[in-house]
């Protein structure tokens, strides 16, 4: 890994960690697909299988079906079935493998703590004992087919109305034989591979730049080197870079791809040594992960990756920037006219 990360830009690790994805062709890493929903993939048979085993041709059978779309968390433990839990993940292995999504944003984990919780549907009990072990489960057969999970929202995202300014105040013993129990059944017996951090503050601190949540109980005490990624970053202000990558957050979400906007260009932290091993770690752990994914089904010693558009790709751009201008000039011409018409 120290000869693959030496062949790295320290614009790349910046771009990396601020999730401006693309290729880097230096190191010959795909891009990674990702799904975002609670009930599976719900992706398109052959989608993005082009170039691998799981192409398929316009007239074979099943080509752009859609995915299952699977029942809810809640669903998923009340069966109490080990059984059934890891058949779960491993149709949802299968689905992976056929559409190209090598990356889920799920499953959910937290607890039930209401019943109006908006977000119940996601995840799968009150109980942090049977949420692990469901969790579990279903990862087993999950990792079966390479699949990388990202799984959501370490931790304590007890609601979903003003989540992203909830501060959480409550007692070690609490936090760990509830929520931080379930998280850790999920990371001993399902081998976990990724999560994403929530939106709250334990305290007056930001999860996501939480170093005794973080690097003190996740990575110290439970010994999880796995892939962590924030939740959907809506302020740079609120999801302060620096503090999340110290506190061993491995990559933000969404947010803004210009690294300027986020103070993170190559230039705005050559003279920051610390934190340019933060970053470097981050994406040896994500690369760690993925080098033991699907996303590497059909990589050889030969391959390369290029961050190349392909013509239908472009001219589909092309044609949506022409429709937002044609959108934008009848919008002014339905102004003006209105305008001249009140005046008569």
């Amino acid at each position: 890994f120290e000869q693959v990360l030496e062949q790295m830009s320290l614009q790349d690790l910046v771009n990396q960690y601020i999730a401006y994805l693309e290729e880097i062709e230096e190191i010959a890493m795909p891009i990674e697909n990702r799904a975002d929903s609670p009930l599976g993939f719900i992706g398109t048979i052959g989608q993005r299988t082009s170039g691998t085993i799981y192409a398929m041709n316009g007239d074979e059978e099943g080509f752009k079906h859609g995915t299952y779309v699977y029942v809810g968390g809640p669903v998923v433990a009340a069966t109490f079935s080990p059984a059934l839990q890891k058949a779960e993940g491993e149709l949802l292995g299968n689905d992976s493998l056929w559409t190209g999504y090598d990356t889920w944003f799920g499953p959910g984990m937290n607890l039930h703590r209401t019943p109006y919780n908006g977000r119940n549907v996601a995840y799968y009990s009150e109980d942090a004992v049977l949420t692990g072990l469901t969790g579990a489960y279903v990862h087993q057969g999950l990792n079966e087919y390479g699949v990388v999970t990202n799984v959501k929202h370490f931790a304590f995202n007890d609601q979903e109305t003003n989540r992203d300014g909830l501060a959480l105040f409550l007692s070690e013993q609490a936090a760990r034989e509830n929520e931080l129990r379930g998280f850790q059944i999920g990371v001993r017996d399902g081998d976990i591979k990724g999560m994403m951090s929530a939106f709250n503050r334990i305290g007056l601190t930001h999860v996501a730049a939480h170093r005794g949540l973080m690097n003190g109980i996740l990575r110290g005490e439970w010994g999880w080197n796995g892939f962590m990624m924030t939740d959907s970053v809506k302020s740079t202000g609120y999801f302060l870079t620096r503090e999340t990558a110290m506190a061993g957050n491995d990559q933000m979400l969404g947010g803004s791809n210009n690294a300027k906007a986020w103070n993170m260009s190559a230039e705005e932290v050559e003279k920051d040594i610390v934190f340019q091993n933060a970053i470097r770690e981050s994406y040896h752990r994500k690369l760690f992960v993925y080098v033991n994914s699907n996303l590497m089904n059909g990589i050889t010693s030969d391959s390369a990756s290029s961050g190349a558009v392909v013509w239908w790709v472009l001219a589909l751009r092309i044609a949506m920037g022409l429709s937002l201008v044609g959108f934008a000039v009848y919008g002014v011409r339905f102004l003006v006219a209105d305008r001249k018409e009140r005046r008569q």
